[in-house]
């Protein structure tokens, strides 16, 4: 063989040797890259099917949290107690389903029931002055009204009176604005989206339309218009106890101003609370 020919065979054989190389890693990258895209679309399809079972086997948590809000009792708490976040608007014409099917309506144009009472502040005791210049007032018990609700409702303020909480104030005290009805409308939202069928949301609305959404802590007696200080009660029992306070508030004002004071001085007089026994029938 040739020089020439022997220098054209190592150029030959080299270019082979590099296209082979080439080829095997080649080779080596495009496997990797399938073994890692197989891997991964595996694990996106194993981890995507556990997820989708969960949500649909775990519990509706916003509805367990509605109802335990709702039969949650105990001092100075009546059973509706304060709305859950709820979402903000109801759904076109009112309606949703649940996961489980079902169809619920929300009646927005309802008209809700009036049930008041007279004669709550009759052959009441006026309020009395104590030695330590506070006064106490009365309330007292009345046919018609929730006796439970009554009691939380006494038993609230009196605990506030105790840690000197209670101040009177003139005319209404803090200007009412509109957190009743938002409190209100956030209950009714948070009862149609936690409801499991209608007859669960027919109940609770019912419930709730046969109270009043009251100020815990009564603005004549310095409690402040906000949702904290909310709560649903029975709407005579609500209605009533109101009328009470604010007739003995308002002969407490009429003794201290026939004494001098004026109405500078006389807001800020702190209130004790005395509960009559019994049950009065007009």
């Amino acid at each position: 063989m040739t020089r020439r020919q022997r220098r054209f065979a190592r150029t030959a054989l080299a270019g082979v040797l590099r296209s082979a190389v080439a080829i095997g890693v080649l080779l080596v990258i495009s496997g990797t890259h399938m073994a890692r895209r197989t891997n991964t679309d595996t694990n996106d399809t194993d981890s995507a099917s556990p997820s989708r079972n969960r949500n649909t086997d775990a519990p509706n948590t916003r509805a367990q949290r509605a109802k335990d809000l709702d039969t949650l009792t105990g001092r100075a708490r009546p059973k509706i107690g304060a709305p859950t976040p709820p979402k903000g608007r109801y759904p076109r014409k009112n309606t949703r389903r649940t996961d489980d099917g079902e169809t619920i309506v929300a009646d927005r144009d309802r008209d809700l029931p009036v049930d008041w009472t007279k004669g709550f502040t009759e052959n009441l005791d006026a309020p009395k002055q104590n030695d330590d210049g506070s006064w106490t007032i009365n309330l007292r018990m009345h046919d018609g009204w929730n006796q439970e609700h009554f009691d939380a409702k006494a038993q609230h303020l009196d605990g506030l009176a105790a840690n000197d909480k209670l101040e009177l104030k003139t005319g209404d005290g803090e200007e009412r604005g509109g957190a009743v009805d938002s409190w209100r409308s956030a209950k009714e939202r948070e009862i149609f989206y936690s409801s499991e069928n209608q007859a669960e949301y027919d109940a609770r609305i019912a419930d709730l339309d046969n109270t009043q959404i009251d100020h815990a802590h009564e603005l004549q007696l310095g409690g402040e218009d906000n949702h904290d200080n909310m709560w649903a009660i029975d709407s005579a029992t609500n209605h009533g106890m109101g009328g009470q306070i604010n007739s003995q508030l308002t002969s407490v004002t009429n003794q201290l101003k026939a004494m001098g004071y004026s109405d500078a001085e006389i807001t800020g007089t702190l209130i004790r609370i005395n509960v009559v026994p019994g049950t009065y029938t007009p």
